[in-house]
């Protein structure tokens, strides 16, 4: 049990002692959270590459465009965008990022890397969910100034902006100066990101870590 019994030949007593019990001490290591899964799916961590099964092990890697509140309503608090307007036909969706976002390798968030993430979603070898939506939908991105841009689609869409959220989307946003480095290679296998995660390596198959 939680004690030792002690029996003493010289004066024929028996007396209980009670170990203390150890007390583990604090890790020196910072706290970590384990998270098991069945597989990576595609193994990618490109979220152009991968369907939703792959936000699994990459998604807090990355940020939307615009987040979700609780209701699962879009809502810039959450999101990377300051604000957003739609034109009276629905054809042209000004976006405007707000001040101060940074990707994890400390470089400012633009309107250069919302051009590039729509364009690398639009490829005809993207595969997640929403790339053939965006490929349909997107005619062109105009770069207004460092943060805003313009979206002009191909018809009138007044569901467009939720391509580009958590909700109903698979699409965060990419750093195109990573991508202009590396290509698909530079995002798939050394990604960056600006969402609360930050990569740090991985073992193919078997894990990956983040901070």
């Amino acid at each position: 049990g939680d004690a030792i019994w002690v029996a003493s030949n010289k004066d024929d007593t028996i007396t209980r002692i009670t170990p203390a019990r150890q007390v583990s001490q604090p890790s020196e290591r910072e706290p970590t959270l384990a998270v098991a899964l069945p597989s990576f799916g595609t193994e990618t961590l490109d979220p152009s590459m991968d369907g939703r099964g792959g936000l699994l092990y990459h998604g807090h890697m990355f940020d939307y465009l615009l987040g979700a509140a609780p209701s699962g309503q879009l809502d810039t608090d959450f999101g990377l965008l300051e604000s957003w307007e739609i034109s009276p036909d629905a054809r042209t969706y000004t976006l405007t990022l707000r001040d101060g976002a940074r990707w994890h390798d400390g470089v400012e968030v633009t309107s250069g890397d919302i051009a590039f993430s729509l364009a690398h979603y639009a490829r005809e070898s993207a595969a997640c969910e929403v790339c053939p939506l965006i490929r349909d939908t997107v005619s062109r991105v105009e770069v207004v100034d460092s943060r805003s841009v313009k979206s002009h689609l191909k018809r009138p869409d007044v569901t467009f902006l939720h391509i580009l959220g958590p909700v109903e989307g698979d699409a965060p946003l990419l750093p195109e100066h990573r991508g202009d480095a590396d290509g698909d290679r530079g995002l798939g296998e050394d990604p960056l990101g600006a969402g609360p995660w930050k990569f740090v390596s991985r073992a193919l198959g078997s894990s990956i870590d983040f901070s």
